[in-house]
């Protein structure tokens, strides 16, 4: 939601002859951040077009004075590397036929796909703009903006949380890519600042195998605190695995910490074990 507030922002400062205001956003449906964030999108519009009609809106006047309507252009990812480099591609080389306003192309939740089309837009000098991608390497991108807090002030407010509960040995759940080897890394580095021992339990996103051996790993470590650096789909099994009879970590004592991946309400509602 922020960032389309920042993409209106933009539409009042740089103003246009054109008030069809269109922009285009690359999706992820298949993921509850992609969801959340694509129905916060048509809200927002939604929202905006209905206020301008009954000329209610006084946030952004000149858009108002000139009966702006905003559209929004959607290409589905499905959180594939391959969509989002084609989709990308194909938004980028073919800006002007679209009739894109701005040159700001939304999208991306995951920090692994952010990686992979921020170089492609900045080929192109257009920006990028995401609501939910926070590895600090997006940063080295001088065309990438974020509208959420990066990695690193997220593991420093996790690790002032363990230590004001004195949980000074804790495990960290994290998924191998972008954005879970980043927060992985500067929880690491932080828990070593604050005399906490961190143990990182790593994963391939969406193998069962490795998800299933980090269960066991997790069983064996004998640690109770875990801050969880995982998709809300890698979440829902692993969950299974550890409501197992063999493993059995559901419940006191174990404690779970949710980052920004899970703070999403499908992450619950779609999870049996979770919900029971």
């Amino acid at each position: 939601m922020w960032s389309f507030l920042l993409c209106l922002f933009y539409f009042s400062i740089f103003p246009l002859d054109c008030c069809e205001l269109r922009f285009g956003h690359l999706s992820q449906t298949n993921a509850a951040s992609g969801r959340e964030t694509l129905n916060g999108l048509n809200i927002a519009i939604n929202d905006f077009n209905t206020r301008l009609m009954n000329d209610n809106l006084n946030l952004f006047p000149y858009l108002i004075n000139n009966n702006c309507t905003l559209y929004m252009n959607i290409a589905e990812t499905a959180s594939s590397n391959k969509l989002t480099i084609t989709n990308g591609l194909e938004y980028a080389s073919n800006f002007n036929n679209y009739n894109f306003s701005i040159p700001i192309l939304f999208g991306m939740q995951y920090s692994s796909l952010s990686s992979l089309l921020s170089p492609l837009v900045e080929a192109f000098d257009l920006l990028h703009l995401s609501g939910s991608a926070t590895s600090t390497f997006l940063t080295s991108y001088s065309n990438f903006y974020r509208s959420i807090i990066d990695d690193d002030i997220q593991s420093l407010s996790l690790i002032k949380l363990c230590k004001h509960f004195n949980w000074n040995n804790i495990g960290v759940i994290h998924m191998s890519s972008s954005y879970g080897n980043s927060l992985g890394k500067s929880l690491i580095e932080y828990g070593k600042e604050f005399n906490i021992s961190v143990q990182t339990f790593t994963y391939i996103d969406g193998d069962d195998t490795t998800i299933y051996d980090v269960a066991e790993s997790m069983k064996s470590s004998n640690l109770y605190i875990f801050i969880l650096v995982i998709y809300e789909n890698d979440w829902i099994l692993l969950t299974q695995y550890l409501s197992s009879d063999t493993i059995n970590m559901i419940g006191y004592p174990y404690y779970y910490i949710g980052t920004d991946s899970l703070f999403f309400k499908d992450t619950f509602v779609i999870n049996p074990i979770l919900n029971n």
